[in-house]
């Protein structure tokens, strides 16, 4: 064999080889699992973006939804959004800066949810055109006339109390624009009063983990504890009444007095009393209430980390 056919054969099973080679690396390629991320990760706090995590409870007539909406003065926390379950939101109808979803069912709730994790995502990517799009399909007016999106920071929810009522017309069948006053409704039974707690623990939570500020609105209800002591709670069905308060950073107990001046003023009672339950996990602030406060006093103990807000310090 001439080396020129020595050559040429070499070069051929070279080819062969190389051939060969990348097939079986294909091969491998496609039988390689990609790991997704791991199971779980570990931060430090200082690494979490701090965001108010409340529930305010109170009488009606005291002011929540007012307090509530004084998240929009505070620019952090601006731009605010109602999810209106009560019919509270004639109390915000003056501002004309917040925007409001009347809920008539809990299953609508969902949809709600899912929108504003869509719109969260959508902001801090800074995907504006996807942010226009849902604004103008969710208000129904035409992309064109949105030059400049609403960017959510806060939502409230007013009042849980009211959406847990609407969960158990849910679970009963109920529906409010069908059901005539008068009608002969069903009674709840074991099945529906556990299925309600959970479907309320569930909603509590997805909303608590949204990366927003994330404001409960609740009326109040006199309870028992364990030494059969009466005391005011948030007006939540069962036992959620206290389970929910663990889910919660801070717990408000909103109240309106007169002082010996006649004077009327509102308090936010930020630690638990006897008649009352309330919490906070504020690091600097040793307290028990705030005087006629607003959310801005809030942002400052949270997020600042403030031992008193700087409005009262003046």
């Amino acid at each position: 064999m001439s080396e020129e056919k020595d050559v040429e054969v070499v070069n051929s099973n070279i080819d062969e080889e190389v051939e060969q080679s990348q097939e079986n690396e294909e091969k491998e390629v496609k039988n390689v699992v990609i790991p997704k991320g791991p199971a779980f990760q570990i931060r430090f706090p200082t690494e979490e973006i701090k965001y108010i995590k409340m529930l305010l409870y109170g009488e009606y007539g005291t002011g929540k939804t007012y307090l509530a909406g004084t998240a929009q003065d505070v620019k952090e926390m601006r731009n605010v959004i109602n999810i209106d379950a009560e019919g509270g939101n004639k109390v915000l109808a003056y501002r004309g800066d917040i925007p409001s979803i009347k809920v008539k069912k809990y299953s609508e709730l969902n949809a709600i949810f899912e929108y504003l994790k869509a719109h969260c995502m959508f902001r801090d990517t800074k995907n504006k055109n996807r942010l226009i799009a849902s604004e103008a399909y969710f208000r129904g007016v035409p992309i064109e006339s949105i030059k400049k999106p609403i960017i959510y920071n806060t939502v409230m929810i007013d009042s849980i109390s009211e959406v847990t009522r609407y969960c158990m017309y849910d679970l009963l069948g109920i529906d409010m624009d069908t059901v005539k006053i008068g009608e002969l409704l069903p009674s709840p039974e074991f099945k529906e009063w556990n299925s309600m707690m959970e479907q309320i623990r569930l909603l509590i939570r997805k909303f608590r983990e949204l990366p927003m500020h994330v404001i409960f609105v609740a009326s109040r209800q006199w309870d028992k504890d364990e030494q059969n002591r009466q005391l005011f709670t948030p007006n939540i069905q069962g036992k959620l009444a206290n389970e929910v308060q663990g889910f919660m950073d801070h717990v408000g107990y909103y109240t309106m007095e007169k002082n010996e001046a006649n004077e009327v003023h509102r308090y936010l009672i930020l630690q638990p009393g006897k008649t009352y339950q309330a919490k906070n996990r504020f690091v600097n602030y040793t307290g028990i209430y705030l005087t006629d406060p607003i959310m801005q006093d809030i942002y400052e103990l949270e997020v600042l980390n403030k031992s008193v807000p700087s409005r009262l310090e003046q």
